[in-house]
């Protein structure tokens, strides 16, 4: 086999990009990937000129998320992962990022704990369609991102502009209220819901009902475990929880690792 390069890749390789995921089973969309090119540098590996292995670092203020690390089933166990998780890390330092963050899958812990990540909570996936008693009245749509840069600003420690700027504008609904606000992107399926951030649950409940009632189908939800009245609250609308997943950090707090985050962006962002 020739020598394995790690390569920074272009919004030109999104196509790709989607298809090597897709190839595991995860449900990305172009739009989800013009987002990470967006607010993440984004690495990858090629055998024969197929793009067999990737993974992306969204940068944050002082901090960064690993994200879509993918190898392509047929070319496991051969270092693949490891080596583009090591171009990132490396990455991250150089930019002195103190505090990285992810989301594991049962596959990917053992290569993340061999790394220095550690388990910090969990992240629980519902989903379905919410069976709301009664309408409440809406709250606005999000049409400017500086609100929602003011309201995390309150709550948390980094900024994540370039991420909220790109799923704002990818959004297919939103909710903002004074001390809150919600988005949710299209998906083949029904839409994901994320972030919600609000400064307590009666507000986080308010977001998620006006987006219940813009969207009116299937959702999906990462919800922070640590959430237990939210999300059984989530449960009482109809929603059905389908597994969790072990949130993870190496190198400090992570800023968004909150208790006003009620729903992650998604597993990629945190």
């Amino acid at each position: 086999m020739s020598e394995m390069v790690v390569e920074l890749l272009s919004p030109r390789e999104i196509r790709q990009n989607v298809g090597l995921s897709n190839a595991v089973g995860w449900p990305d969309t172009e739009a989800e990937w013009r987002v990470i090119h967006e607010a993440a540098l984004v690495f990858g590996v090629r055998q024969g000129g197929e793009l067999v292995g990737q993974g992306a670092l969204g940068l944050y203020e002082g901090a960064g998320s690993i994200a879509k690390m993918v190898v392509l089933p047929s070319v496991r166990r051969q270092g693949i992962g490891a080596k583009i998780l090591d171009r990132i890390l490396g990455e991250a330092e150089r930019r002195g990022l103190s505090a990285l963050g992810l989301v594991a899958t049962p596959l990917g812990r053992p290569l993340y704990e061999s790394r220095g990540f550690v388990p910090v909570g969990d992240v629980v996936i519902t989903m379905g369609t919410a069976q709301l008693t009664e309408l409440s009245s809406t709250l606005s749509q999000a049409s400017d991102a500086e609100p929602l840069l003011a309201i995390e600003r309150r709550f948390m420690a980094g900024s994540r502009t370039n991420m909220l700027c790109g799923r704002l504008r990818e959004a297919c609904a939103s909710a903002l209220a004074p001390d809150g606000f919600a988005l949710a992107t299209a998906h083949d399926t029904g839409a994901r819901i994320g972030p919600i951030v609000a400064d307590g649950e009666e507000t986080a409940r308010l977001l998620a009902s006006t987006l219940f009632q813009r969207l009116n189908g299937p959702v999906r939800l990462d919800v922070p475990g640590g959430q237990s009245a939210f999300r059984d609250w989530l449960l009482s609308l109809g929603l059905v929880e389908k597994g969790v997943h072990v949130e993870m950090a190496r190198g400090g707090t992570l800023p968004w690792h909150v208790p006003e985050r009620f729903c992650l962006a998604t597993q990629a962002w945190g």
